[in-house]
């Protein structure tokens, strides 16, 4: 492991060459995962074969190239047949973890590769994914979610009061095409006009 915590290509392929094995059974954390967490793309590139029939494991290593924000691996791994739809053992999908990472191209590959944009959390919510996005500030992949067919509740106007709030426009008009009740107060009786009142901008800008 040594040898791919380094990024040293050539005596990581030696040693493979010589039998080192790049994964244990029953072992979380494995060769080609080191390779991946440190970013060292060559030798994730040497390692695919070997691991290439070990499904689990690459999807797994899916989920760890995500969180590191590698759209260079998460491509390699894509491209090797990973699951786009991968959850981990907290619920969260590949998606999830990187819309609330605000990690737009990363999403964009997801979605190419078939990641399901409403898949329930481990909640059971669906809107989820982009109430987490837009609380980190990431209104850039709210609106991408959004404009690639994300469903909101129409009866949940907790993404329209929050996008108001922090002056998001096109989250706004974008949620405001969904047809979410604009109407509906929160448990505060706080309404969506209400909380733009407060930030001094009219609600009629977005439409």
């Amino acid at each position: 492991m040594l040898a791919v915590e380094k990024g040293n290509l050539q005596i990581t392929e030696l040693l493979i060459k010589n039998g080192a094995k790049a994964a244990f059974p029953g072992k979380k954390d494995t060769v080609f995962t080191l390779a991946i967490e440190n970013g060292h793309k060559d030798i994730v590139k040497l390692l695919i074969d070997i691991v290439s029939d070990n499904g689990k494991l690459i999807d797994t290593a899916l989920i760890a190239a995500v969180k590191k924000g590698d759209i260079d691996i998460v491509r390699i791994l894509l491209n090797n047949k990973a699951d786009a739809n991968i959850i981990n053992d907290r619920g969260e999908t590949a998606l999830a973890i990187a819309s609330s990472s605000g990690r737009l191209e990363i999403v964009k590959n997801l979605i190419e590769f078939g990641a399901n944009i409403n898949a329930k959390g481990h909640r059971g919510e669906t809107s989820g994914m982009l109430l987490s996005a837009l609380n980190n500030k990431h209104p850039e992949v709210v609106c991408y979610l959004l404009e690639h067919g994300a469903n909101v509740d129409e009866d949940d106007n907790s993404m329209l009061m929050s996008a108001i709030y922090k002056g998001y426009h096109e989250v706004v008009k974008l949620l405001l095409e969904k047809n979410i009740d604009v109407n509906s107060a929160d448990r505060y009786g706080t309404t969506p006009l209400m909380t733009d009142l407060v930030k001094k901008r009219p609600i009629s800008v977005y439409r």
